[in-house]
């Protein structure tokens, strides 16, 4: 077994911005993951398909990959993070499942 980098870390870390816009003027710029040292959307794709809001707009869901050092070296796991707009409260809804966990996404429902 073996990994392939071809890349490396400058310690700078991508992170998702929320902001107000009301057609002219943006406004409440907030880093959602102030002070973490970990990537979203994860290194070193940055697909923007790892961020999903909920149709409600009360909420991101987002993947990021939080380990660090030789674990984050060793494992592909990532997880999916559920991020609510009001509260700043963030859960991880993929606890538990070892390995990739990415692309939330948000089904519109039908309306009959």
């Amino acid at each position: 077994m073996y990994r392939h980098w071809n890349s490396w870390s400058d310690y700078s870390y991508s992170h998702i911005f929320i902001a107000s816009f009301n057609g002219s003027t943006v406004s409440d710029e907030k880093d959602i993951m102030l002070d973490q040292k970990f990537e979203a959307p994860t290194a070193t794709n940055y697909d923007e398909r790892e961020i999903s809001w909920s149709p409600d707009g009360k909420f991101i869901a987002y993947t990021s990959k939080r380990l660090r050092g030789i674990e984050d070296a060793r494992s592909t796991n990532s997880d999916i993070f559920l991020y609510e707009i009001a509260s700043g409260g963030e859960l991880n809804i993929s606890d538990g499942n070892n390995g990739y966990d990415r692309y939330p996404f948000s089904r519109p429902t039908v309306q009959k």
